[in-house]
């Protein structure tokens, strides 16, 4: 087993053709098949069922593609650490919107102040595209405010956050001291887009309490979502930080709902087989003490 067949064993899950693979690789399809065949015979397993001259991957093949994408990951954190041996080093850092509307350039700031010789590159997108940034090995690390489904992602709950019901000065829930959460589903609706660990976490409480709602407006930024809200387009579930200057100056109102109150936790996630270097151990310290 090698490196390089093993990145072609990838290679072809993801292509679904030998042929494929090999375009994307600059190989020929006799040498990705030739590879292939010698991992299976060195494992004594079958990794593809040929049916139809079509490839299928076997159950024994997703296990082995586990262990293969974890082993390829490792070696590119290897040469990474390898080459960030110098005095300058970068760390990856994702994070969920909310987060990076919010807290994060503080977070950043502060930290980079304290630490000039290392730097942090910011990528912002929803719980499900952080993590799966996560998985691949494209980001270090992440603060995301979503739950994460992967067993291979250790999460350190960081930030305590909640979410609250917000309307304008026009909408007829303005003067209400509380409602039933039921009422809900007699008003449209402007929240984050699928994939949302803020949308997801308010689903979750109308599930909870058999309410289904009208989502008018789907978003993927807040600006977006305040614009609408501030318009009179509809009702909103965000998180409170980013709304507390509107609700201050009497722009929205938070309304409150009868026994409900969403609480959740800005987590810190990463890799569990990710390799915390010192540049890396000593970010997580700063954030975990925060």
């Amino acid at each position: 087993m090698t490196l390089r067949s093993l990145e072609i064993f990838v290679n072809v899950v993801k292509y679904g053709k030998m042929s494929e693979a090999a375009n994307k690789l600059y190989l020929s399809q006799p040498t990705i098949s030739q590879a292939i065949t010698e991992l299976e015979k060195e494992y004594g397993v079958l990794l593809f069922e040929r049916l139809s001259k079509k490839l299928y991957i076997t159950e024994v093949g997703k296990q082995f593609l586990v262990y293969a994408q974890n082993i390829l990951n490792m070696s590119e954190e290897l040469k990474k650490t390898m080459s960030d041996l110098s005095s300058s080093k970068t760390i990856l850092l994702g994070a969920t919107s909310t987060i990076g509307n919010s807290i994060l350039v503080g977070l950043v700031e502060k930290f980079e102040e304290e630490n000039s010789n290392i730097k942090i590159n910011v990528t912002i997108d929803n719980t499900q595209v952080i993590e799966n940034m996560i998985l691949k090995g494209q980001l270090d690390i992440a603060l995301v405010e979503g739950s994460i489904k992967s067993k291979e992602v250790n999460v350190v709950n960081v930030i305590s956050d909640s979410l609250v019901l917000l309307c304008s000065p026009n909408h007829p829930l303005y003067n209400r001291k509380i409602i039933d959460i039921e009422e809900l589903s007699d008003y449209p609706f402007v929240l984050r887009e699928e994939g949302s660990g803020t949308r997801k976490a308010f689903e979750n409480e109308l599930e909870k309490n058999n309410v289904s709602i009208d989502i008018k407006w789907n978003c993927r930024d807040f600006d977006s979502i305040l614009s609408a809200v501030l318009a009179g387009q509809g009702l909103t579930v965000i998180s409170k930080r980013l709304a507390e200057a509107y609700i201050e100056e009497n722009q929205l109102r938070i309304v409150p709902i009868k026994n409900v109150e969403i609480k959740r936790n800005f987590s810190l996630i990463y890799h569990k087989n990710k390799f915390i270097s010192a540049a890396l151990k000593k970010f997580m310290d700063f954030l975990i003490k925060k």
